[in-house]
């Protein structure tokens, strides 16, 4: 995806060279792979296209000013290390949580407890156990019933949904104000499919939520940034900026999971996503991540209406072992919600 960047910035634009001698089936085989990646590039750039709130984007050169604002954004955010004060502050109660949530003699009691003290907290982390994500027709009323009933694992979800919750749909400025809804909606279902598949694939299913809940975290800081030099009227529309924005938003997402010290499989898992987007080349964690970010887009773009002639069916694309994975994720996640 870095090539990307070197053709924004040099100004010319590059011709696939293929090799002269290649073998009919290794043809063929290069052949699918080009038309996954190019449908992995669709889904992100039209989510993109919907976060900026226009309805098609332009293939050209870039022009000067999206160059300039890319050239900023990059300077402040990736340049050298991310500025402190620009990094979202999670809750101080989630450190303790967190190790709360690895001690095995833990007990709803203690969480509670712990929790207490952060009255905002306690109410999101009730509403989002009573939510069709979570809920399964019982209604919780306190804190503790809700721990003992949905578990450790489906609590510590809902504690870091719940502390991100503010970051992920913060809506001042233009630009956030139209992305909010779409990256947390976004975050949020593709946690779950991501802790589903890891769940059936015997991955680290916590490892899973966080690195698809943070994925999005880099947008929303880029975000503020457009407001800064876009107006509503004259909102970026090229297809080299928007991907130059998803790969600085991945980067910018790994860095922020460093500082928040969330453990290190999550910001490399993230990081993959910048490597390779060829799925067979990503570990087990980064493949469920980023088969579960473009599911949840894809869901997404087609109830907003931006993708009506679109294949929508991802399967196809999938390598062998993740096909049947995330069909019964999907299925499973859908019917919970209905």
């Amino acid at each position: 995806m870095f090539t990307i960047l070197k053709k924004i910035f040099s100004g010319k634009t590059y011709a696939a060279k293929p090799s002269a001698i290649i073998m009919e089936s290794a043809a063929t085989t290069t052949i699918e792979k080009n038309e996954d990646r190019a449908h992995w590039q669709q889904i992100d750039q039209t989510f993109t296209e919907m976060l900026l709130g226009v309805k098609s984007l332009v293939s050209g050169q870039i022009s000067d000013h999206e160059r300039s604002a890319l050239a900023t954004m990059h300077k402040q955010y990736l340049q050298t290390s991310l500025p402190e004060h620009l990094v979202p502050r999670l809750p101080a109660v989630i450190p303790k949580l967190m190790l709360a949530l690895r001690d095995s003699d833990s007990n709803a009691s203690d969480l509670a407890d712990l929790l207490s003290g952060d009255v905002v907290l306690v109410s999101e982390v009730i509403q989002l156990a009573n939510s069709a994500y979570y809920s399964r027709s019982q209604f919780y009323d306190s804190l503790e019933q809700a721990i003992v009933n949905i578990g450790f694992s489906g609590i510590r979800q809902i504690i870091v949904s719940a502390a991100m919750k503010p970051i992920l749909n913060a809506s001042s400025g233009h630009f956030n104000n139209i992305a909010s809804t779409h990256l947390w909606d976004k975050s949020m279902y593709a946690g779950q499919l991501s802790d589903c598949a890891a769940k059936k694939l015997r991955e680290d299913r916590f490892h899973a939520y966080l690195a698809s809940l943070t994925m999005q975290s880099g947008m929303t800081m880029l975000n503020r940034e457009l407001d800064k030099h876009f107006s509503p009227e004259n909102a970026p529309r090229d297809r080299q900026f928007v991907d130059a924005m998803n790969c600085y938003a991945l980067e910018i997402s790994a860095r922020i999971s460093q500082q928040w010290q969330f453990p290190e499989a999550v910001s490399d898992a993230l990081r993959e996503q910048l490597a390779t987007d060829d799925v067979a080349k990503m570990s087990k964690l980064g493949a469920i991540i980023f088969l579960a970010d473009k599911q949840a887009k894809t869901k997404l773009l087609v109830k907003n209406g931006y993708l009506k002639t679109f294949d929508t069916d991802l399967t196809k694309h999938m390598p062998a072992s993740m096909k049947t994975v995330f069909n019964d994720c999907e299925k499973q996640l859908d019917s919970n919600v209905e």
